[in-house]
């Protein structure tokens, strides 16, 4: 007991602490109560703790901390506050999980996890492939990186339930049975949203997504989810084609200059939309439409215009298939003695790296409009 508090007395001036096989069983409370703002390195290593206390989170300077060779059972959330830390030695705990509010350490640089029972989903992002001596710090960004996107999606279900609460599910929310209802439909929702950009957008748009009974959403959570994405989706589809048809106006000003009425832009925009309806063909369609409008703005017609795509996307096809079938040719001669078969597989690996087609040559010597 002299000697620990011996050694508490001489790291209020040094800043370090080593209290390694101290036969602790905790941690001791004095760190806490006592003036150690300037502690920086902390060694509680070879002991018998098995709970960090949230106080740990007072320890703002510090920027090494070993746990290892305890019986360690859990991280409090508070460690995110010793935001210098640099180095976290947690090997041979009994750790099963980190807290999310560890990913936001951006100082944490070696995070040591050897022989500690992680869950699976944890466990897999510890176990990073690379050299040693960079082997540590590879596994903590990886393992950081894997708490931050769960830190990120835990806090973006709690802003969508307080909004769903205080939103459109108000009145359902003073009951303990519609809290629950609120609960399970969000639980099955947000598995049809699995980014972060994705969940963003679903709390943006809850009101247009989320159904107005709430009752009949949470007696069938799987068939409602299914119906908000696709709905999502659709939704994502039109502010797409919103923004094209901007780009399109602006092609279409582009290529009859002071040969068009400004005003006669717009219907044409939604005359073309009409018939060409993806978001590939209208991207292709402003991709190539120097080569796919007519001579002059009288002449554009919806309907027409959808078969000139169509042709030109055919036309290229072809000239794709004869280019790959000379490939073909080619490779066959310089491995004559290989089966066709095999030189067939090899070419269908290589060609998707070459996605851009051969343009049809009429098109090629086609003047600028």
């Amino acid at each position: 007991m002299v000697d620990l508090l011996s050694k508490l007395e001489e790291a209020k001036q040094t800043g370090l602490l080593h209290l390694v096989q101290f036969n602790l069983r905790a941690v001791p409370s004095d760190l806490f109560r006592l003036n150690f703002a300037a502690l920086y390195r902390l060694d509680l290593g070879f002991n018998h703790v098995r709970v960090l206390p949230d106080a740990i989170g007072q320890l703002a300077a510090l920027e090494f901390l070993w746990l290892n060779d305890n019986p360690l059972q859990s991280i409090p959330p508070s460690i995110h506050k010793c935001a210098k830390l640099q180095v976290l030695d947690l090997n041979r705990t009994e750790l099963r999980d980190l807290p999310c509010e560890l990913g936001r350490m951006q100082h944490l640089i070696v995070l040591d996890l050897d022989r500690v029972p992680l869950a699976a989903k944890l466990l897999a992002a510890s176990q990073v492939v690379g050299q040693s001596e960079k082997q540590a710090q590879a596994v903590c960004a990886s393992v950081l990186r894997y708490l931050h996107r769960k830190d990120i999606r835990r806090q973006q279900k709690q802003i969508l339930f307080e909004k769903l609460k205080d939103g459109p599910y108000r009145e359902s929310a003073d009951t303990n049975d519609g809290m629950e209802r609120i609960r399970r439909l969000m639980k099955r929702a947000i598995k049809e949203f699995p980014t972060e950009d994705d969940v963003q957008s679903l709390i943006r748009n809850l009101e247009r997504l989320f159904p107005p009974n709430l009752i009949a959403a949470s007696d069938h959570p799987a068939a409602t989810a299914t119906a908000m994405r696709a709905h999502f989706v659709q939704l994502k589809q039109d502010n797409q084609k919103k923004k094209l048809a901007a780009e399109l106006e602006l092609k279409i000003r582009n290529i009859y200059f002071d040969r068009i009425d400004p005003v006669a832009v717009e219907p044409m925009v939604l005359s073309i939309y009409t018939e060409i309806k993806s978001l590939k063909d209208i991207k292709f369609l402003i991709r190539y439409a120097t080569s796919l409008f007519p001579p002059t703005a009288a002449e554009v017609d919806g309907a027409e215009l959808r078969d000139r795509l169509v042709a030109f996307q055919d036309e290229m096809a072809r000239e794709r298939q004869n280019a790959i079938d000379k490939v073909f040719v080619a490779v066959t001669n310089i491995y004559s003695d290989v089966e066709p078969d095999k030189i067939r597989a090899l070419i269908d690996q290589v060609v998707p790296l070459f996605k851009v087609a051969l343009f049809p040559y009429s098109v090629l010597l086609a003047p600028t409009k």
